[in-house]
């Protein structure tokens, strides 16, 4: 994405503000989807569900299974030094 230090938080904001900009006064929930990774360019998006809608959705304990159909991922070390907390239990 070729952010400077600090940028990050400032792009992040405009998607939310975008995201409220459209929501015509529903109660939304906000998903924010950021792809990284070797030889991909960076990105990050952004989306709203209903409230509603997720509240009618079941818990699905092997969500990641539905999502993913590989293996889970391994985790990854962040340059800040933050733990994975996909990783921590």
């Amino acid at each position: 994405m070729g952010l400077d230090k600090g940028e990050g938080k400032d792009y992040v904001q405009s998607l939310l503000d975008e995201l409220n900009s459209t929501n015509q006064g529903a109660d939304l929930v906000p998903i924010l989807d950021l792809t990284f990774g070797d030889a991909i360019e960076t990105w990050m998006g952004s989306m709203a569900l209903p409230l509603s809608a997720l509240r009618q959705l079941p818990y699905n304990a092997r969500w990641r299974k539905t999502v993913n159909q590989g293996e889970p991922p391994e985790p990854i070390m962040l340059r800040s030094g933050a733990q994975d907390v996909e990783h921590v239990f």
